[in-house]
């Protein structure tokens, strides 16, 4: 499954707040929410369709930032822009394996208390199966898929199931293990001729605690055309929205 979850932007949010804080301290505030009135539809979905479409097309999304993070026991408010560009699949290998490998370019800018850090990027890549099979992700970790993930034909409003589970690694040898991470799906109502899939990445510690749930939404209409929505990244002391 390309890009389940970028981890580029939680990362490139950590380092941006500690520099920030450092320079110039504060507090936090509040915000507001959107009302959404979401039709359930009937018609069933094909979730390869959602998958094939990340890998074989690739995309580019501007989005903005907005949330909440704590440093030193102080929430700050954060604000932002960034953009991703997910290249179309190229032919590869991973673990002894034939795949195909997304390489994606994440940049983003976050303002802080008033002061705007200068643009970071990063680059992570992801390898799916021939068939978009989730295999395993090169993302300042190492991740590989355990077994063979499970990936259903068609969806409807209201399904929900676990896709695989990955075993974190520090890095390609494999010598460190961090944890893990759990893909899942929700299916959640949209109108009457499109549902939205929530593609869902739990992480966790090697004490199966959570570290980071990452949240990817992607419309899908009963004519197989797909667009992303949105992201959300909610861990301890962090709350980001991106869309």
């Amino acid at each position: 499954m390309a890009r389940l979850n970028d981890r580029v932007l939680f990362h490139l949010g950590s380092l941006l707040l500690a520099i920030l804080v450092s320079a110039c301290g504060g507090g936090g505030g509040g915000g507001g929410a959107a009302v959404a009135v979401p039709v359930v539809s009937a018609s069933s979905f094909s979730m390869p369709a959602v998958l094939a479409d990340q890998v074989n097309n690739g995309y580019t999304q501007n989005f903005s930032i907005s949330g909440t993070q704590v440093v030193g026991g102080t929430t700050f408010n954060v604000t932002g822009t960034g953009t991703i560009t997910v290249a179309p699949a190229s032919n590869a290998v991973f673990e002894g394996q034939v795949a195909l490998q997304n390489s994606s370019t994440t940049t983003v800018t976050l303002t802080v208390n008033g002061i705007t850090a200068p643009p970071v990027t990063e680059t992570s890549q992801s390898f799916s199966t021939t068939s978009y099979a989730p295999l395993g992700m090169s993302n300042g970790e190492y991740w590989v898929v355990q077994g063979v993930p499970v990936i259903p034909a068609t969806v409807k409003v209201g399904d929900t199931g676990v896709i695989g589970t990955y075993t974190r690694y520090t890095d390609n040898t494999k010598t460190s293990v961090l944890g893990t991470a759990q893909a899942s799906y929700v299916v959640e109502a949209d109108t009457a001729t499109s549902a939205v899939i929530n593609l869902i990445l739990r992480e966790f510690d090697n004490a199966s605690v959570v570290e980071l749930t990452d949240q990817i939404r992607w419309r899908i209409d009963t004519l197989g055309n797909v667009a992303w929505q949105s992201e959300t990244a909610t861990g301890p002391g962090l709350n980001y929205i991106f869309n």
